[in-house]
């Protein structure tokens, strides 16, 4: 068993190939890749404004925040 976002709290998960994304409220998002065998990666930790959704559309981050949809590209 593996836990992500320990001490989050998640308001929202979305998965796209080996990409997984946490709305994480006031912390903003997390972004996790799989190892293809048995293990995520923590990639990053994304700024935004309170993180209620999370949406990942191949290279793009979309999240909607308290302040409206904040857009991210994945280079």
């Amino acid at each position: 068993q593996e836990i992500l976002a320990q001490g989050y709290s998640v308001n929202d998960v979305f998965a796209d190939d080996n990409l997984i994304g946490l709305a994480v409220g006031h912390d903003g998002a997390l972004i996790y890749t799989w190892d293809g065998i048995n293990s995520f990666i923590l990639k990053g930790r994304l700024e935004t404004s309170y993180s209620n959704a999370i949406k990942i559309n191949e290279d793009i981050i979309y999240i909607a925040t308290e302040d409206g949809i904040e857009i991210f590209i994945i280079d």
